[in-house]
């Protein structure tokens, strides 16, 4: 009846000598029968070298000493408890447990036998693993992808080139270089759509360019681009010539375009 029990049990001597085990234990532990009874747990599962953090025997024990003491059963925290690979000796199959050592007294109240038993969560404790290294690979890559963002910020503020990036269909300013915005120092662009920033420039096309260039992904290159443009604010329109280069880039959490201009005389 033992060794038919629905669940992978041990029965144990105080000493940690293997009376029974059931069926399921076997299975789960990939020994038989004549491998485990009449010897000791401790000589039958030994720790893994491989696995020095573990301290799995040495919980059993106390866990078991804890049992034969006081006479209450105790459940131990999940053990990483490998077990020997039987087709490779010398090495370990990954095994992960939740035990439960639970006294078994005579007429007396003695302590004679301890039931260990133990449920499987070898999967469950890979799952949580992967899931851990998972996060930390997103993390990571979002740390790093940060960090060229950063960099790529600082590199295009401090380029001489005048550079803008807009965010969105609006093209509404998420950056402005100081050599951008010193083309029209008393103008705010951060944050103003392109039509709100330079309603001068609504008519002369260039605008339709941009959006263009958002919709399609396809860059525009501009050789000497005629533009009327109020420099000082007070509407009086310039004619300028510019050289442009606009294109499409991924942003933090919008697609944008961005704007290399230069003013040619």
């Amino acid at each position: 009846m033992f060794n038919a029990l629905p669940g992978a049990y041990l029965l144990l001597t105080p000493e940690g000598v293997i009376e029974a085990a059931s069926d399921e234990y076997l299975a789960a532990t990939l020994t038989t029968r004549e491998q485990v009874v009449g010897r000791s747990l401790f000589d039958v599962f030994p720790d893994n070298p491989a696995a020095p953090e573990a301290h799995a025997t040495r919980n059993q024990r106390a866990s078991m000493a804890q049992v034969l003491a006081t006479g209450q059963p105790h459940q131990m925290a999940p053990q990483h408890y490998d077990v020997p690979d039987p087709a490779r000796p010398g090495t370990f199959v990954e095994r992960h447990w939740l035990p439960t050592n639970r006294p078994v007294a005579d007429a007396a109240g003695r302590v004679t036998h301890l039931i260990h038993a133990v449920v499987d969560i070898t999967d469950q404790r890979r799952a949580e693993r992967d899931l851990r290294a998972s996060q930390a690979a997103e993390q990571a890559a979002r740390a790093d992808a940060d960090a060229q963002r950063e960099r790529l910020h600082e590199v295009l503020m401090q380029l001489p080139a005048h550079v803008a990036v807009h965010h969105g269909p609006d093209q509404t300013f998420a950056l402005v270089n100081p050599a951008y915005q010193a083309v029209v120092p008393s103008r705010p662009l951060l944050g103003r759509s392109l039509r709100e920033a330079w309603p001068e420039l609504a008519s002369q096309g260039i605008i339709d360019v941009l959006d263009r260039v958002y919709a399609t992904g396809e860059p525009f290159v501009g050789t000497e681009v005629p533009l009327q443009v109020d420099l000082t604010g007070t509407g009086r329109l310039e004619q300028l010539y510019y050289n442009a280069f606009f294109c499409l880039c991924a942003m933090p959490r919008a697609t944008s375009t961005a704007s290399w201009i230069s003013l040619t005389t």
